[in-house]
């Protein structure tokens, strides 16, 4: 069961880092002055709504707070911006071992991970939830997620530092 949740969970959170998408729609006009009608393809991208709950995912976590999580010295973040708008960081120790990683979410996705199993983080913005190596959080109608591995083992249960990156992140969204 809590290996089917993990895969939920991790296909959830493919599915939010890649959701952004383009639709194509035909919009018909009337030219009152001749009467006739015209087709016109209008582009509406679903990208600048989810961009509107994002900001600068490096912003919430320091490189001196990844390192001290992870025990190492974190090397320059690694900053991505997905086709949904929404930022990703990456602290990576020098031998790539153990990492922190920061993006923003869509609420939503935020919302269901404690229906998913996940535990409930308190004193972390307005809700925080953990789940499978990752704390979600939600402040301000924006959601975070938040994530420290060290081992596997980081898989299992949350780590002390993934709770103090957390509230770091939601102290600054």
């Amino acid at each position: 069961m809590k290996a089917s949740l993990a895969f939920a969970a991790a296909a959830l959170f493919a599915l939010a880092a890649c959701s952004g998408k383009t639709t194509t729609t035909t919009t018909t006009t009337t030219d009152t002055t001749t009467g006739g009608a015209s087709a016109a393809p209008v582009e509406a991208s679903a990208a600048p709504a989810a961009a509107a709950g994002s900001g600068d995912a490096c912003a919430l976590v320091t490189a001196s707070e990844a390192s001290a999580a992870m025990g190492a010295t974190a090397a320059a973040p690694i900053a991505r911006t997905g086709s949904d708008g929404y930022t990703s960081c990456r602290y990576y120790d020098p031998t790539k071992t153990k990492n922190v990683f920061v993006q923003f979410v869509d609420p939503k996705l935020a919302e269901q991970m404690g229906a998913m199993g996940g535990k409930e983080v308190a004193g972390v913005g307005d809700k925080a939830t953990w789940l499978s190596g990752s704390i979600f959080i939600t402040k301000g109608g924006k959601a975070a997620q938040v994530g420290l591995y060290l081992s596997a083992d980081s898989m299992k249960a949350m780590d002390p530092g993934e709770a103090t990156l957390a509230k770091a992140a939601a102290d600054r969204m």
